[in-house]
């Protein structure tokens, strides 16, 4: 076996374009360390950065025949871990966008709250049933970190930090599990407008 250690970029860049799969292990150790430290300054989390640096990594052995054989491979990689930078961003924009329509929506008006003191207690007991019922078919992380926080009080930041992942996913966590108990009391919202109005 060849001591690829030794190979410039461009002999890397060449064996990899063949498929040699030791050229592009070595490829990722040269990289890996200086990749990861520019996602993770970017990001602001090595847990994130970790993962954008795997699907990059990813992406390029499953493009190496796309490799031009003078490509000039650092520029090459700083330049596709900063897509994936700014694709990140991009996406936690929109998920913070979705979160903050659905905190919205999720706001009972104050018609509603008169309302619920209209309520009989069994048809309150509906309504926390259909409530109990849209917890439990929560996706297991939404679930989880609901129950961390309407159940337990934990702040986004201590939900963070129990479960590992980030403050921006515990917010987009708790916006879907709002709009899908929304969606699971709104026949009731509608019911009680009807029977007012009778």
């Amino acid at each position: 076996m060849p001591d690829y250690s030794a190979f410039t970029d461009q002999q890397l860049v060449a064996c990899i374009g063949t498929g040699d799969e030791g050229a592009f292990d070595t490829l990722v150790r040269r990289y890996y360390s200086a990749l990861l430290t520019y996602l993770t300054r970017a990001v602001r989390s090595q847990a994130i950065a970790e993962d954008l640096l795997q699907d990059l990594w990813l992406r390029v052995w499953q493009h190496h025949l796309d490799l031009p054989p003078d490509v000039n491979i650092r520029i090459y990689l700083y330049a596709a871990a900063r897509n994936h930078v700014l694709d990140y961003h991009r996406g936690e924009r929109r998920r913070a966008a979705a979160y903050e329509r659905a905190q919205q929506e999720y706001q009972p008006t104050i018609s509603e709250v008169s309302e619920w003191d209209t309520l009989s207690e069994l048809e309150r007991e509906e309504i926390a049933a259909a409530i109990r019922a849209a917890t439990a078919a929560l996706p297991e992380r939404s679930r989880e970190i609901w129950t961390l926080s309407r159940d337990h009080g934990l702040s986004y930041s201590e939900i963070a930090a129990v479960t590992g992942v980030s403050v921006n996913t515990v917010k987009t966590q708790v916006g879907r599990a709002m709009t899908a108990l929304r969606a699971a009391i709104e026949p009731f919202l509608l019911l009680m407008v009807v029977v007012i109005s009778w």
